[in-house]
């Protein structure tokens, strides 16, 4: 099942709009612009599994400034999120994926829709619990973040096949 946003009003408005299919199960909520080169998935899950808590995906970019910056306690826990730094800050940043409970829909209404508070909020109240990617992702901010995020996906590959009828 999907829905669809008429309007481009945030990652919030997007969520809010799944709600009725989503209600009272943890759901796992993968932001549609990152890319890995192996399945972050298992890992989030099993954190999930273990810590029985809400998880966000993090990883350690080139540079944070471009994105959400996060802290770590001693237990892997989000200890604080820096949204929209001035420079780079911290060195672990959200990674596009979460294991969320259905309680952030309240969340969602009282910040209308904006998802950055309703982090900040888990945060300070629930906790967040952390799961490290420390393998390859990208963030499909920029143009030029398509071509890095395929030579990431095609340095994997062990072999390369030219079709028989391909000109070169």
């Amino acid at each position: 099942e999907y829905v669809v946003q008429d309007e481009l009003q945030g990652i919030g408005q997007a969520l809010s709009l799944c709600q009725s299919s989503l209600e009272n199960k943890p759901f796992l909520l993968v932001y549609g612009d990152v890319m890995t080169d192996y399945n972050p998935f298992l890992s989030i899950l099993q954190t999930y599994s273990e810590m029985d808590k809400e998880v966000a995906l993090i990883a350690l970019p080139e540079s944070s400034k471009e994105f959400g910056n996060v802290y770590l306690d001693h237990e892997m826990k989000i200890s604080r999120l820096v949204e929209k730094p001035k420079a780079n800050q911290a060195n672990y940043v959200f990674a596009g994926m979460f294991v969320l409970f259905p309680k952030v829909f309240s969340l969602l209404e009282e910040h209308q829709n904006d998802i950055s508070q309703c982090y900040g909020q888990m945060i300070e109240t629930s906790g967040l619990q952390a799961c490290l990617w420390e393998k390859g992702w990208i963030d499909m901010i920029h143009p030029w973040h398509i071509l890095e995020a395929n030579r990431m996906l095609m340095s994997s590959w062990e072999t390369a096949e030219i079709d028989s009828t391909a000109r070169l």
